[in-house]
């Protein structure tokens, strides 16, 4: 070896040696967590272990503290002492060197009566929608952050929590609490392992879980559940809940969690989740419940038991699902007072004895704006059959308390399900399998309600019960609508579980066509196919459609919608026509099957095609023929096994009596739908009106 080279060779050694080594740069924060009147605690990530440590001074006076953490590339230090309602400046460091500027917070202030805060969900997934959310949230004042769940996108894993949370808010949760929520996306990796390892909360459940935990603010109390775990009355989390709101004598009480359980968008309610905690909610007098998994914005009427009331009478709900992700669109339904498919957050402002909750959109506009006004804190038994911990509920004492409304027995519950199980006798069916899962449900909870001998407790599992019933009643009308059960079976279930006379008349208005047939031109053209299990509709040969409806003895109607069951695909499915005549008849022939059927009395091709030249226009019977003019919904294409919703609403203004129409198309390629002599009764046809 050269003399040259070995030198060089020592020098670069010694060099390296003393070389320091590079500084820990930081990766993650700093962030907020567990912000309380007189503690938080400060958290951040670096590249490389290192020595951490935090000066934090008091705005005021300036006198500045130093607190040491441990070595690691995540640093998380807790500082207690802190005065309420004071402002601090900190800066986190790392083997001695600042990693950041200066940032400032404030603690909670018990004693103020004036903030605000923003709710936002559904928003991990690093687009420009999110960014576009995220600056207007940046430039809206505020005092914290509530999030409502799907924090990151897809599946909550970890690599994904910098990219899609912690870069896009950098700005936001240096100086401002980001209470979070676990939604179904952040569930999926571990069951949310990775967002318990980003996030601290308070877990001051008897369980002692991360996922769920309350916290104050001024002079209001949240709670934050986790939707994606079990929410039954028998659960931790159900305990937790009921056991939170009890304790709480805020003047304002909120609520989060991530799937939404009044919802007209693409989800729609979680109605078994609705089943185990709307009760709770009425019973403590919460007033905003604020939820996302539906990426759209929807607002509620204030709601007691499932049913609209009078501002302060009940609890808003409010979906914000619209934080980033691509969007749904959103429907109506009896209870929704706004909806609006737009990017968006909801701004929650409280001062003293008013609450202002809006939607924002990216633009800053504010299209939805509601105000909650009360004189004092709401009673804990509003809408229950019990009145405290203490007193066995009567009319009497429930009634001075000003919120009585209905005492539900055991021997009510009891006969409601005894008279729920015999609905399917109106099919000569299995109900679904949800339906004996919740009856079975709903037993138990009578049973366990009897054997507890506590009056009260008795009242409050009564409560449940009913409520479930009543959930379960809406949810065989829903199921009535996709098919799964007839109409009828549907009305007399909810009959039977006691639901409220207006929902029983709605679900007895699912009618069923009186008939329904269809013509054909050339070899069957003088048959009729009244029997036939299906609806043709074609244009090569041509065929028609026809479907007859009673409903004489409604004497208005809201909304009609009629549900046709595909089973026969086409690039058309048609469209309907208002027709004039109601006195044809549908026959029982069935040529496709039996080509010596359909020659007695029906409605053939060949009685509507008057002139005979095998085209229905304007010179055949008007009263039979479909007319241009008379078109009251249209259809594109159509695929096997597809549900289609045809509002038909503007066709039924004319007051009680039989309605008929018609479906053509113009594609040689036919669609079949299933006809009222479906061997399948839940692919029949329906027509859904609302009064």
């Amino acid at each position: 070896m050269r003399p040259t080279t070995l030198l060089s060779r020592m020098l670069c050694a010694l060099l390296g040696a003393a070389t320091p080594a590079a500084a820990a740069t930081l990766t993650r924060g700093p962030y907020l967590q567990l912000l309380t009147t007189h503690s938080v605690t400060i958290v951040w990530n670096t590249d490389a272990p290192a020595a951490c440590a935090l000066t934090i001074h008091p705005l005021a006076d300036g006198a500045t503290t130093l607190i040491a953490g441990g070595t690691d590339t995540v640093c998380a230090i807790p500082v207690d002492g802190l005065l309420p309602g004071a402002q601090y400046g900190y800066t986190p460091s790392a083997d001695g060197t600042a990693l950041a500027a200066e940032s400032v917070f404030r603690t909670d202030d018990p004693s103020t009566t004036s903030f605000a805060f923003i709710a936002v969900g559904d928003s991990g997934s690093a687009t420009s929608s999110q960014f576009a959310v995220r600056d207007r949230m940046v430039a809206t004042p505020v005092d914290f952050l509530l999030h409502t769940g799907d924090m990151i996108y897809d599946t909550g894993a970890a690599v994904d929590f910098d990219p899609k949370f912690f870069a896009p808010y950098r700005d936001l949760i240096r100086s401002l609490m980001f209470w979070p929520c676990l939604g179904n996306h952040d569930w999926e990796t571990a069951i949310g392992q990775p967002w318990r390892d980003a996030f601290y909360t308070p877990a001051n459940n008897p369980a002692g879980s991360e996922n769920y935990y309350s916290f104050d603010y001024g002079n209001a109390h949240f709670v934050v559940l986790n939707s994606n775990e079990s929410t039954d009355p028998a659960s931790p989390q159900y305990t937790f809940l009921d056991q939170d709101l009890a304790a709480s004598d805020a003047f304002w009480k909120f609520v989060a969690f991530h799937h939404t359980i009044y919802s007209n968008s693409r989800h729609g309610s979680n109605l078994l989740l609705q089943a185990n905690v709307v009760s709770l909610f009425d019973r403590y007098s919460v007033d905003l419940v604020l939820m996302g998994h539906d990426h759209d914005y929807e607002r509620t009427f204030p709601l007691l038991a499932n049913q609209v009331v009078a501002p302060g009478q009940g609890t808003v709900y409010i979906t914000t699902g619209g934080g980033g992700q691509q969007l749904y669109p959103a429907g109506t339904s009896y209870f929704t007072a706004y909806s609006e498919s737009a990017h968006n957050f909801a701004r929650v402002a409280v001062d003293g004895h008013t609450l202002v909750a809006q939607m924002v959109r990216v633009d800053g506009t504010v299209p939805d704006s509601v105000t909650l006004m009360k004189d004092a804190p709401s009673p804990k038994c509003r809408g229950d059959a019990y009145c405290d911990d203490t007193r066995p509920c009567t009319v009497d004492t429930c009634q001075a308390d000003g919120c009585h409304h209905e005492v539900v027995t055991p021997d009510a519950v009891k006969a409601a399900i005894d008279a729920a199980r015999l609905v399917d006798g109106c099919t000569g069916q299995t109900l679904p399998a949800f339906v004996s899962r919740a009856l079975t449900q709903a037993a138990r909870i009578v049973d366990r309600a009897a054997r507890t001998g506590n009056p009260n407790r008795t009242g409050q599992q009564m409560t449940i019960a009913a409520h479930r019933l009543d959930v379960l009643a809406r949810r065989a009308e829903r199921a009535a609508n996709r098919g799964r059960l007839v109409p009828a079976c549907a009305a007399g279930f909810a009959a039977a579980v006691g639901t409220s006379e207006s929902r029983a008349q709605c679900l007895a208005s699912q009618r069923l066509p009186v008939a329904d047939t269809y013509i054909e031109e050339l070899r069957k053209g003088r048959k009729n196919h009244g029997g036939a299990p299906t609806l043709k509709v074609d244009s090569a040969p041509r065929s028609v459609a026809y479907l007859k409806f009673d409903l004489s003895a409604i004497p208005r109607v809201r909304k009609a919608v009629l549900v046709l069951h595909v089973v026969g695909k086409s690039p058309d499915g048609g469209k309907v026509y208002r027709i004039p005549a109601t006195g044809w008849v549908e026959g029982t022939g069935n040529p496709d099957v039996d080509p010596n059927s359909g020659k007695g009395p029906g409605l053939t091709f060949a009685e509507v095609d008057t002139n005979g030249d095998g085209v229905l226009d304007a010179a055949d019977d008007p009263s039979l023929a479909p007319q241009p003019d008379e078109v009251v919904a249209k259809m594109r294409a159509v695929a096997d096994g597809e549900v289609v919703h045809l509002n038909l609403t503007r066709a039924f203004q004319s007051g009680p009596g039989i309605y008929s129409f018609a479906i053509m198309n113009q594609n040689p390629d036919g669609a079949r739908f299933a006809s009222k002599e479906n061997p399948t009764p839940r692919l029949r046809p329906g027509l859904r009106i609302v009064r």
